[in-house]
């Protein structure tokens, strides 16, 4: 009986990650004007980044789309940060425009859960890494090319190295 308890409880929370973020809702009639609009909405970014990472592609279109759009338009207008977009790390934005939106929301959930830390490669490594995470979860979603490869193939410790490498 103890057994089915637990296995019963680790299915629970296994799935409960899912099921916070299928329920992310764009807020209604959100406006952006004054630096208390942005402020008010960082745990709505961070809750829509959460649900982008962990959404499939395939069947949530007018969702993601949605959301992306909440997101660009905070992400273009905070005046908490300013988000890096460089082409010597966002090449596979070429055939792969769609991860661009991606990796502004790595970089801005980043920036707002350490809003202390100005490290801008700290931000844009938040970026790519979520970039290779929804890669490798839909891979049919992308066209595959050498660059976004390298990305994916990428281990949590390399990053740094990586974006060091690409700055020479």
């Amino acid at each position: 009986m103890n057994k089915i308890l637990v296995l019963l409880a680790a299915i629970l929370l296994l799935n409960a990650h899912g099921l916070t973020a299928q329920t992310f809702e764009v807020p209604q009639n959100y406006q952006f004007t004054e630096k208390s609009d942005y402020t008010r909405h960082n745990d709505d970014i961070v809750k829509c980044v959460n649900w982008l990472e962990t959404a499939p592609i395939k069947g949530n279109d007018a969702r993601i789309k949605d959301a992306g759009a909440f997101l660009m338009q905070w992400a273009t207008g905070t005046p908490d940060f300013t988000i890096s977009i460089d082409e010597r790390y966002l090449k596979f934005v070429e055939n792969n425009p769609q991860l661009l939106l991606y990796y502004i929301a790595g970089f801005s959930r980043y920036s707002i859960q350490h809003p202390t830390d100005k490290d801008t490669t700290h931000r844009m490594i938040a970026g790519l890494k979520l970039v290779k995470k929804i890669f490798k979860a839909n891979p049919e979603s992308f066209m595959k090319d050498s660059y976004i490869e390298e990305i994916a193939g990428l281990k949590d410790d390399e990053f740094k190295k990586w974006v060091a490498k690409k700055q020479k």
